[in-house]
């Protein structure tokens, strides 16, 4: 049953109509007056039938005469084609439009004159937030074959799919005048196969004193339009004065042999700016098979030429697009597809004066600029300039498998800042970690936990500035190579250890650790012998043990268990002196120890 609403819609005579799926649409349409809003019930699917003499039925054709609105509060579904009478104006929003059960192969929407004559003026057709569905055999989109001006034709949020346009044009108008052709925020997928995208021949001879189309894609994702690699073009557009704006897309799998176009009537100097393209012919530059009319490219500098697949997943439809793509970072296509979250990732961010490069651990990599990479040498030279290096709270939450080369190279280098943020404790390998960071001075790293590390060369070759390095924390009893580890390490005098804690049982590889290392002593006074450099001397230096280590105890608590009382001086944990030791844990020369 249908039923009116009146005084709902946008102007006081027209009225909102709700009909039901059980209603007959066509007769809903013509008993509607101009301005009225149809609207469709949620989920209802409506068919203009065309019957067979098999008793069978296809969708047919609805006939739009006057200005009204097509939508659904949510969602609705029309099988079959509309065609639009004698100056109508059409809204259509919220609607899947099917055509593969039409009864002819004719465009989804196409102008007609019935009783107007020619030179009649169409309002705006404008489709939004619809899906439009077609079969290879349909001719097209939009077909305005009739001597008359359109207002405008705008698609804005819809996904248009299948419409391989066999015999036509995608939009195709051959003897009117669109002025405005508006393509926003929409995703046409496996269309134009072989066909032009947009054609506008030249029918300004039947508009005297009128401007030319204005056509503007913006925003869009093309993906397989034209991917048949026929001698069309993006843009067959001859109206004269037409203007061309195209921006913002992502196009995927264009292979048109005359690119945008080769028509020498097409706006020659077009706006084409921020487009990505992937795995396409003949637009940005000629392919192997271009035609050698096309008019031009986008090759202003503004175009992004992908090497990689934008998207997240291979299964078309599915165009949501990787946040590591630059088409991501750039926002080109279709907003609906941008909407992916890119994952955390450990990632620099250098100063735009170079000096300074902060490293963070979060979701906002895509949005920042001066984004450099970390993990190897090649991209260690993209923040080699910096004077100071810093870590972001938020790295502590990063769980580094391998810190090789992070800082290789960096003789810039004067300080770094919150290394107590990067936390190492699945890390294995440490090799040339700080390699030729020749202007420090000073080096933290007391945070380290380094109980699965089992490379450490190279860590600190070539740091000629550090006069000390506390090492008091690196638990090495994992560790198997430590060749050159301090290697031209020239002004440093003292390197702290634990004995509890540092050990070189399992290394196998430690020759040339402390190559001039000239000034290097001991704790027990043994100083630097060319010919001791290799592991034997990584060692706490004591009477009759030499070795370059000073001894120093972690600043952590460590727990150790005892079996038996020793004759040291015991403290509870509040810090009360025991004058013997008790059941539990006791402090004892500022350990933990367990008496039990």
């Amino acid at each position: 049953m249908m039923m009116l609403l009146m005084g709902l819609s946008a102007t006081a005579s027209a009225a909102i109509i709700n009909v039901s799926p059980t209603d007959n649409l066509q007769a809903a349409i013509d008993a509607a007056s101009e301005g009225d809003v149809l609207m469709l019930e949620d989920n209802g699917v409506y068919m203009e039938k065309f019957d067979k003499d098999d008793g069978s039925a296809l969708a047919g054709a609805i006939k739009v005469t006057k200005s009204i609105t097509l939508t659904a509060a949510n969602h609705a579904t029309i099988k079959g084609r509309i065609e639009i009478y004698d100056g109508a104006a059409l809204s259509v929003s919220n609607l899947t439009i099917d055509t593969n059960e039409n009864a002819t192969t004719d465009q989804v929407f196409r102008y007609r004159l019935d009783v107007a004559p020619e030179g009649t003026s169409f309002g705006a057709l404008n489709v939004e937030n619809c899906d439009i569905s077609g079969s290879p055999s349909d001719k097209g989109l939009v077909y305005l074959n009739v001597q008359a001006i359109v207002e405008s034709i705008n698609f804005k949020n819809c996904f248009i799919s299948g419409i391989h346009c066999t015999g036509g044009e995608f939009i195709d108008s051959r003897y009117g005048l669109p002025r405005q052709i508006n393509l926003t925020n929409s995703t046409f997928y496996d269309v134009a196969n072989e066909r032009h995208f947009i054609r506008v021949d030249d029918a300004s001879s039947n508009f005297a004193g009128e401007e030319g189309p204005q056509i503007r894609v913006d925003h869009c994702t093309l993906y397989n339009v034209g991917a048949g690699a026929a001698n069309y073009c993006l843009l067959y557009v001859r109206f004269a004065g037409n203007k061309i704006t195209f921006t913002n897309n992502l196009v995927v799998g264009t292979k048109y042999k005359r690119g945008f176009t080769n028509q020498a009537k097409t706006d020659t100097n077009p706006t084409l700016n921020n487009n990505a393209y992937f795995e396409c012919e003949n637009l940005t530059k000629p392919g192997l098979n271009a035609d050698a009319n096309i008019a031009w490219f986008d090759s202003n500098g503004s175009a992004i030429e992908l090497t990689t697949s934008p998207f997240l997943s291979d299964q078309a439809p599915d165009f949501t697009i990787n946040p590591e793509s630059p088409a991501y970072t750039a926002g080109c296509g279709d907003p609906r597809w941008l909407t992916a979250q890119p994952e955390p990732k450990a990632y620099g961010v250098l100063s735009a004066d170079g000096q300074t490069v902060t490293f963070y651990y979060d979701e906002q990599w895509a949005s920042r600029s001066g984004v450099v990479e970390i993990n190897n040498r090649a991209q260690t030279s993209t923040y080699d300039t910096a004077t100071t290096a810093v870590f972001d709270a938020s790295f502590a939450d990063y769980r580094p498998t391998s810190t090789i080369y992070w800082f290789f190279a960096c003789s810039n280098l004067t300080s770094i800042i919150g290394l107590e943020h990067l936390n190492t404790e699945n890390v294995t390998d440490m090799n040339a970690m700080f390699f030729g960071c020749s202007a420090l001075t000073s080096l933290d790293v007391s945070s380290f936990n380094t109980a699965n590390v089992l490379y450490m060369s190279n860590m600190f070759y070539g740091c000629c500035a550090l006069t000390s390095l506390d090492l008091s924390s690196f638990n090495t009893a994992n560790v198997r190579d430590m060749v050159f580890m301090f290697s031209d390490c020239s002004a440093l005098t003292t390197i702290y250890a634990d004995e509890e804690i540092w050990s070189t049982n399992k290394v196998t590889s430690g020759d040339y650790m402390f190559t001039d290392c000239m000034k290097l002593v001991g704790s027990n006074g043994t100083a630097y012998d060319a010919s001791h450099v290799t592991h034997e001397y990584a060692r706490i230096d004591k009477e009759g043990q030499p070795g370059y280590l000073t001894q120093k105890s972690s600043t952590g608590i460590r727990p150790t268990t005892s079996t038996k009382q020793t004759s040291n001086t015991y403290y509870t944990l509040s810090g009360q002196r025991l004058n013997q030791p008790q059941k539990g844990v006791n402090i004892v020369d500022g350990k933990k120890v367990v008496i039990k």
